[in-house]
C-alpha cells in the first residue's frame, strides 16, 4: 500500500466537497433570483468544479485499493461469493433510492423518461453517479490486483478514460462531441 494514497484520498475528498459547494453555491441562488457569477469568477469556479469529476473516481479507486490491501493481494480472498455479496449490497439500495428519486422527480416536476432513458440513467449513475464506478471497480477488482503490481500508470490511465466515457454519455456537450 502506497503511503501517498492517504494524501491523495484526502485531496480527492476536498475536491469533491469543493465541487458540490460550487454547484450548490451557484445553481441554487440563481434559481432563487439572485444574480449569477459572471466573467472570470465564473471561469475560475468552472475550472475548480471540473476537478471534482476526477476526484470521485480517484477516491473510489483508492478505496478499492484498501479492499485489495485487505485481501493482501491474494485473489482467493476476493472470492466470487464476496464480490457477489458486495455487489448485491450496493445494487439493491441503488435501485431502491433511484426509484424514490424518479418518483419524486415525477411528483414535483412531472418529468419522465423513456424506458431506455431510465436504463441509461441507471447505467451512468444519474442521480448517484458514483455507484456505477464503485460497481465497476468491484467487478474488475481481481484483475486490478493482478495488473496493479506492475502496470500502475496504465491502470490509472484506463480508469481515467472510463470516467471520460461516462462523462460524455451523461453530459455529451462537455467534450463537444454532440
Amino acid at each position: 500500500m502506497n503511503r501517498q494514497f492517504g494524501a491523495l484520498s484526502g485531496l480527492a475528498m476536498v475536491l469533491i466537497v469543493i465541487n458540490h459547494s460550487i454547484y450548490f453555491g451557484t445553481n441554487y441562488p440563481e434559481g432563487w433570483g439572485y444574480p449569477s457569477v459572471v466573467g472570470w469568477g465564473r471561469t475560475v469556479l468552472s475550472v475548480l468544479q471540473a476537478f471534482g469529476w476526477f476526484a470521485v473516481p480517484i477516491f473510489l479507486f483508492i478505496s478499492g485499493s484498501f479492499a485489495s490491501y485487505a485481501a493482501q493481494g491474494e485473489l482467493p480472498r476476493l472470492s466470487r461469493k464476496f464480490l457477489f455479496s458486495t455487489f448485491r449490497h450496493i445494487v439493491i439500495p441503488y435501485i431502491i433510492w433511484s426509484l424514490v428519486f424518479y418518483v419524486l422527480v415525477y411528483l414535483l416536476n412531472h418529468k419522465t423518461y423513456t424506458l431506455l432513458g431510465y436504463f441509461k440513467n441507471l447505467l451512468v449513475g444519474y442521480p448517484y453517479h458514483f455507484v456505477p464506478l464503485l460497481l465497476f471497480y468491484y467487478i474488475i477488482s481481481p484483475v486490478l490486483i493482478r495488473i496493479s503490481r506492475s502496470y500502475d500508470p496504465v491502470l490509472i490511465a484506463l480508469i481515467a478514460l472510463y470516467q471520460l466515457v461516462l462523462i460524455n454519455i451523461l453530459y455529451p456537450e462537455t467534450l463537444g462531441l454532440t
